[in-house]
């Protein structure tokens, strides 16, 4: 686990902290950068189990979710599950990044935001983020 952009203004970061949970290094390697200028704080996770161990440890919630389905240890299926069970971090929006299609609704149980398929253009996955983490601030500001 690492989390970045520690070393940014406050005024960049102010848009808040996304969890991406994806064992692919690649991707969230390109995650992170691409996030990072965007001006959002990252936390990287490898596993679902990596992502419910953070979240248990912080007191920040993070303001999106992006998650991987398929994963070792813990896959993205059974982290919504858990995390759905946790009290102590309701409501964060998730964003389903995967390149399986079939029987996904089935999978999610409706726990999701949104669905991202991979391959993926970055201009889009960066209007959605940038649209649930607005959503999310707005609903957190009531």
């Amino acid at each position: 686990m690492r989390e970045s952009n520690s070393e940014k203004p406050s005024e960049i970061t102010k848009m808040g902290l996304v969890l991406v949970v994806e064992d692919d290094e690649s991707i969230h390697s390109l995650l992170e950068i691409i996030l990072i200028e965007d001006g959002y704080r990252v936390k990287i996770t490898r596993n679902g189990q990596e992502a419910l161990d953070y979240l248990a440890q912080t007191e920040e919630q993070p303001v999106l979710i992006l998650l991987d389905l398929t994963m070792p240890v813990m896959n993205g299926q059974e982290f919504l599950k858990r995390l759905k069970l946790r009290e102590d971090k309701p409501g964060i929006p998730v964003i389903l990044m995967t390149a399986s299609r079939q029987k996904l609704a089935e999978e999610v149980e409706g726990a999701i935001v949104d669905y991202l398929p991979k391959p993926f253009e970055l201009d889009e996955l960066l209007e959605r983020v940038e649209r649930f983490t607005r959503l999310h601030n707005e609903a957190a500001s009531d």
